[in-house]
């Protein structure tokens, strides 16, 4: 339980027996519990969520962004304590382990593999289409406005002539080949190859728009979402499985997620933690907030008539009804839940820290 007697305490339910001081509960006539000063560190272990849904939008104001800020306030805080922390993190193409940290340095690395993970996202091949066309003409014109002046992108001649429409467009396409062979160090050949072969040009558009946070434009279909939400679960599963496997005794799992789609595989997930919590690990579900606003009373009134903020205030019931079945159905299995929208998603975490190093277990299924 530890080395040396930090205090003593009055008893809590879930105190193990051992630690009950027994002669001193008997001179006050009540419970007390002997606290100690354990040597022994938490070991925090960050299962973060970078499926294509949570990287839908612009940079900071995408689901992975939250998940991201949450991470890495915990890992401060942990760290900062001596405790190490370790991530595993997952997305619909690959799983990559960064093994547990501790010390300033390490710090730095760990939050290094988050700001790599979170910035590079592989988004799906897209053909080259109007919208496409125009959505990277306009990040292009917010991030290189100075390649954009007429003295520079001046229109090649041409042997040709062209119409005023069909020469605007073909100044575009000469613009916007410039800037993606700048970008992406592209050599002479291929920059001329993308002003003709439209799928060239589509797949480099598409990850210049990656690395601007668009991962896709078109919406996806019913059929797509459940595809990719019960692999999303899956994966998640699996991992909380294996690091239940390899995970040492009163081990904090904290699984960042985008759990607000439904699939087939939300028992499957609800089984790993039970696995989980059966092992007497700690697991704490944390889910980014679509709408990034605590789900609130005041929250799901519309501030006016108008048709926006009915719909806001309508969305945030909506989500506001799933928060609270995800959070009957995992407080049931032993998880402790919180959303990132919520100021109190780290306290919690450093909470669970705190009953993990006294080894004190708390009422199953209870919020802390």
């Amino acid at each position: 339980m530890g080395s040396e007697l930090l205090e003593l305490r009055e008893y809590i339910p879930g105190d193990p027996p051992k630690a009950i001081a027994w002669k001193v509960s008997a001179r006050r006539d009540k419970l007390m519990t002997r606290q100690y000063d354990s040597e022994v560190p938490v070991r925090v272990r960050l299962l973060i969520d970078g499926a294509p849904s949570t990287r839908i939008g612009s940079f900071g104001r995408r689901l992975i962004d939250q998940s991201m800020q949450i991470a890495a306030g915990i890992a401060r805080s942990a760290i900062s304590s001596g405790d190490p922390v370790g991530a595993v993190l997952l997305d619909n193409m690959s799983i990559r382990r960064v093994a547990f940290q501790s010390g300033e340095r390490g710090f730095h690395k760990l939050i290094e593999s988050l700001a790599e993970f979170s910035a590079i996202s592989a988004p799906p091949v897209q053909s080259w289409s109007a919208r496409l066309h125009d959505m990277t003409l306009r990040h292009m014109a917010e991030r290189f406005p100075e390649l954009f002046e007429f003295r520079l992108s001046q229109i090649p001649f041409t042997w040709w002539p062209m119409r005023p429409s069909r020469r605007k467009v073909f100044h575009q396409r000469y613009v916007m080949a410039g800037i993606l062979g700048i970008h992406f160090d592209l050599s002479i050949a291929t920059q001329i190859r993308l002003l003709n072969d439209n799928g060239l040009m589509a797949e480099f558009a598409s990850l210049f728009l990656g690395k601007c946070g668009v991962s896709r434009l078109e919406p996806l279909s019913e059929r797509e979402i459940d595809a990719q939400t019960n692999l999303n679960f899956g994966a998640i599963s699996a991992a909380i499985v294996n690091c239940t496997q390899h995970a040492r005794d009163n081990e904090v799992l904290v699984v960042l997620a985008n759990l607000f789609q439904l699939g087939q595989g939300r028992d499957q997930l609800l089984s790993a933690i039970r696995l989980a919590v059966s092992k007497h690990h700690r697991v704490i579900v944390t889910c980014p907030s679509p709408t990034f606003r605590r789900f609130t009373a005041t929250s799901c009134v519309p501030k006016s008539n108008t048709v926006q903020h009915l719909l806001d205030a309508g969305e945030q019931i909506r989500f506001k009804e799933l928060a609270a079945d995800f959070t009957r159905e995992l407080r049931r299995v032993g998880a402790v839940v919180a959303f990132s929208g919520e100021q109190e998603a780290i306290q919690l975490v450093l909470g669970e820290m705190e009953f993990a190093r006294t080894g004190r277990s708390n009422v199953r299924g209870a919020r802390l």
